[in-house]
């Protein structure tokens, strides 16, 4: 490529998306379309989000955007951005002069000065390989980020068939053993014959009630801020899959809330466990054995959910629960603007909400 006009810009992000950005992203994100775009970066309750291109000679090479929202930590408010739909075109980089082919840091970079400018507090992000080296260059740190990744198996063939693949015997003998032994357990502790109804079907005052009482407990962890403009974003018109919130009821005022994620992996169907918010552990036990009776219902091969791994005694009652608790990192790239934010000091909440939908 003798010659290249580069031009690096920050989209309009109330107007709507181009065929060519959606055929560019639908490179990370197979099944994206406007209303998909539109409600990961347009709809966030609180502020739009931010989406940042490169063009080549008027070809999109680089795509780099966030989603801007809201978390708590220390009883304080923060603007956080969730890096999401980093992706650049190697085939035109490649063919740009050398000193001109890290267009991608470049991207990273001026996106990273305008978040300032934005007054966004921190930024953080679950990187895929490649796209590292030019994060990091790009202004960002690397960090592990450690979580409990707990699991209820109620239907285990599927896991030793991808484990064992062509051998019957073992696949066989396996599950034989655990339809004897670890399948009647999960059944024992699965119950639903507790208060537990649909979000929809609980006064609003009493939801609001809830979330003011759990901020006054979390307080040791960045976590985001739950209302129900979040919720009604983040799941119940999520169009990417089905989510569905409960909450647990003590007389007139609620004492948890748990929301559930249908996914299908290997066209087997499985329960994620977004969120899981309780104000004491009686509650949390019967959330639990309630996720572990709406699985079974729903057919589900299995359950899963992120905690802390600090918590013991979370890891302790998941554990007799049923859940298989251990141990998981993930790379997660984060960037403190906020100076009174230390990066040894924050925390984030472990929650599947953390991911991307």
């Amino acid at each position: 490529m003798k010659s290249s006009e580069i031009t690096i810009k920050k989209l309009n992000i109330l107007k709507e998306p181009s065929c060519d950005l959606l055929k560019f992203i639908s490179n990370i994100f197979p099944d994206i379309n406007k209303n998909k775009w539109e409600w990961e970066y347009k709809n966030t309750p609180k502020s739009h989000g931010i989406v940042w291109i490169a063009l080549v000679n008027n070809k999109i090479a680089v795509h780099y955007a966030f989603i801007i929202l809201s978390f708590k930590y220390k009883n304080k408010v923060f603007k956080v951005a969730k890096a999401e739909g980093s992706l650049a075109d190697i085939n035109i980089l490649k063919r740009l002069p050398k000193q001109k082919r890290r267009l991608f840091k470049q991207v990273v970079s001026r996106a990273l000065k305008d978040l300032e400018k934005e007054n966004v507090d921190f930024v953080y992000g679950f990187p895929n390989k490649k796209a590292i080296k030019s994060q990091i260059s790009g202004g960002f740190d690397l960090v592990k980020f450690s979580f409990n990744y707990s699991k209820a198996i109620f239907n285990v063939k599927p896991i030793l068939e991808r484990k064992f693949l062509n051998k019957k015997f073992c696949i066989e003998t396996f599950n034989l053993i655990y339809n004897l032994t670890y399948k009647p357990y999960l059944k024992i502790r699965a119950n639903n014959l507790y208060n537990i109804k649909e979000i929809s079907k609980i006064n609003k005052k009493n939801i609001e009630e809830f979330f003011l009482k759990l901020n006054k407990i979390n307080t040791k962890k960045m976590v985001i801020e739950k209302d129900l403009s979040f919720y009604r974003w983040r799941y119940l018109n999520n169009p990417y899959r089905k989510n569905v919130i409960y909450a647990l009821s003590n007389n007139s005022s609620l004492e948890g809330i748990i929301v559930c994620a249908i996914d299908k992996i290997d066209n087997n169907k499985c329960i994620h466990i977004m969120e899981l918010n309780y104000l004491n552990n009686n509650s949390l036990k019967k959330l639990l054995r309630w996720s572990l009776n709406w699985a079974i219902s729903q057919k589900a091969y299995s359950v899963d959910i992120w905690t802390d791994i600090e918590d013991k005694n979370l890891a302790s009652i998941m554990r007799l629960n049923g859940f298989i608790v251990r141990k998981n990192n993930k790379n997660m790239i984060i960037k403190i603007i906020n100076n009174s934010l230390k990066i040894n000091n924050i925390k984030l909440s472990a929650s599947k909400y953390l991911e991307r939908v």
